[in-house]
């Protein structure tokens, strides 16, 4: 394996996960019965998949895994570790799901390794090959040991760079919202709805880690925005006009442009430009129709962003169930009764499928993070 130009290739790609594609291609062609890597990294108390490379695995099923640090020990320990595990045939594995699914798809042997991201973040890598016995060779033990620390620099300046992005972000996003009336339980809500719905879309349709991870991350700016809207109007409690409502919907507008803002006052690239269009598409469209009336573009169906699509369900979701000075808190009957007249005409019906045959779990999550309270109650016959 020619370490200088795999270093090289990989200080060229986009992004960090760009930069794995770039390690694992040049790996194989020096070891061309590696079959997939699985990068998982720990996301506070979870272990989530980062990035996985599967060419065993031509279907448009992504391999989207989370689980809680306590149901995953073993790997914890690795990664506390540092250790190194090797299973020279998977049929010496139990037979779960997970097993049974790579030995179907005709991997055969796993080497695993845990690294150390920084003191507080960890990762484990799982590399897999068609043939058994495979990872016994000292070479290839030499050349995955260099992959990981080659991923350890890549994710570390990964997050580096995307922690400056996200400080400037959440920066705006605090100074928007000591004006703006939604409080930050929603936003929690939001954002675990948001992701609660892009996992569950990933068995029917093509979702990825990526999109699961950037929708729990930024739906909570969908409306930074209203930060530009006058007081009069953002705080009124009476139904707007017609010209107040036009200058209520350049929310979006001003959303985008505040991003735009923030990305001129940072120095370096810290976030992709398929990054920042998804963070772009969750701010200017999530107010979109799945019928086409909605603004501002009147775009509808699957020309929505799908990242749009699911803050629209979620948002209203929430904003249904919690009390606002404008409203009153709705039963979950009446708002179930609501999401599921409005498939096809505010929402896409894919998504009101999905979120009603789940119901117990969204129902959980704001039970989990209970609205706080509203001193008081005014009626107001529509809803930004």
């Amino acid at each position: 394996m020619d370490y200088i130009n795999c270093i090289a290739s990989t200080n060229r790609a986009l992004s960090c996960r760009n930069g794995i594609d770039e390690l694992f291609n040049s790996l194989r062609k020096k070891h061309p019965f590696l079959s997939r890597l699985c990068v998982s990294v720990t996301s506070g108390d979870h272990l989530e998949n980062f990035h996985v490379i599967d060419h065993q695995d031509d279907s448009d099923r992504y391999d989207v895994i989370s689980m809680s640090s306590s149901n995953c020990q073993p790997l914890i320990k690795i990664i506390e570790n540092q250790e190194i595990r090797v299973v020279s045939d998977l049929t010496e594995l139990s037979d779960n799901l997970r097993n049974s699914r790579l030995r179907m798809l005709g991997h055969r042997s796993s080497f695993t390794m845990g690294l150390k991201v920084d003191h507080k973040h960890g990762a484990v890598l799982f590399f897999n090959a068609t043939k058994p016995d495979y990872f016994n060779d000292g070479t290839l033990h030499a050349d995955l040991l260099f992959v990981r620390e080659v991923i350890v620099s890549l994710l570390c300046h990964d997050r580096y760079k995307h922690q400056m992005f996200l400080q400037a972000l959440k920066l705006a996003l605090r100074i928007s919202h000591k004006r703006d009336p939604e409080t930050a339980d929603h936003l929690q809500r939001m954002s675990r709805y948001s992701k609660l719905l892009a996992e569950l879309l990933a068995v029917k349709i093509p979702v990825d880690h990526r999109f699961i991870q950037w929708i729990e991350l930024y739906s909570p700016f969908h409306d930074i925005g209203k930060y530009r809207i006058p007081d009069h109007i953002l705080f009124s409690p009476h139904r707007y006009t017609p010209e107040e409502r036009a200058i209520m919907n350049k929310h979006v507008d001003y959303g985008v442009d505040i991003i735009d803002d923030v990305l001129d006052n940072i120095d370096v690239m810290t976030a992709s430009s398929a990054e920042v269009a998804f963070l772009k598409n969750i701010i200017y469209y999530h107010h979109e129709r799945f019928d086409g009336h909605g603004y501002p573009s009147k775009i509808g169906g699957i020309d929505i962003p799908l990242e749009a699509r699911i803050i629209t369900i979620a948002d209203v979701f929430d904003a249904l169930l919690s009390k606002r000075t404008y409203k009153r808190a709705w039963s979950m009957e009446d708002t179930q009764g609501y999401i599921e007249k409005e498939a096809g005409l505010a929402f896409d019906p894919l998504l009101v499928t999905t979120l009603m045959d789940n119901l117990d779990r969204f129902q959980a999550i704001y039970d989990e993070l209970p609205p706080e309270p509203y001193p008081r109650v005014m009626l107001r016959s529509d809803c930004c």
